[in-house]
């Protein structure tokens, strides 16, 4: 039985490049059943790559992968992008599109804006996300204090014990006295 076939979905081959810590710069997973090891999808795979761990050998030698891996590995000179993208035409093209990319003065500054509004997102996100664990924090000390106070426990114990101000916790008795 082939579960794409009967779903009729079409799984479209593509490569993507991650850095990530494996032993070796390219790791390729697939999807197995944890009793029989047989493949769930024979058209599925995940490719990791680490491009740090990535050693250039002869460019002439490399296979089609490898010369798209040393395109995008940071250790590649521009010599060496262009030998390999006379022996590539879809390397070439690339190579093509990053040289008039890297040329046109507005392009590259909507993309150094993009890339800036997305540091920003992600930089506001991250305090917003620390600003919400505080107030959840907050918040548990005092609904503590206040099962503290219902237990008739002193507001010196209390305040020893949630880190809430003495002042803090007159104001919640004060509500629960209500």
């Amino acid at each position: 039985m082939n579960l794409l076939h009967d779903l009729k979905i079409e799984l479209v081959s593509f490569f993507e490049i991650n850095h990530l810590p494996y032993k070796t710069y390219h790791n390729s997973y697939h999807i197995r059943n944890d009793e029989t090891n047989d493949i769930l999808i024979d058209d599925f795979e995940m490719h990791f790559i680490e491009l740090e761990k990535f050693k250039f050998s002869d460019i002439k030698k490399m296979r089609n992968a490898e010369n798209w891996i040393a395109y995008f590995s940071p250790q590649c000179t521009d010599e060496e992008s262009e030998v390999i993208a006379m022996n590539n035409p879809a390397i070439k093209e690339a190579l093509n599109y990053e040289m008039m990319f890297s040329q046109d003065e507005i392009k590259r500054r909507d993309y150094e804006l993009q890339e800036k509004a997305i540091r920003d997102y992600n930089s506001s996100m991250r305090a917003s996300k620390q600003e919400g664990i505080q107030e959840g924090i907050q918040s548990e000390r005092k609904t503590i204090a206040i099962n503290l106070l219902k237990a008739n426990m002193s507001i010196d114990f209390i305040s020893q014990n949630t880190g809430l101000s003495e002042q803090e916790i007159l104001h919640l008795q004060q509500s629960l006295d209500k």
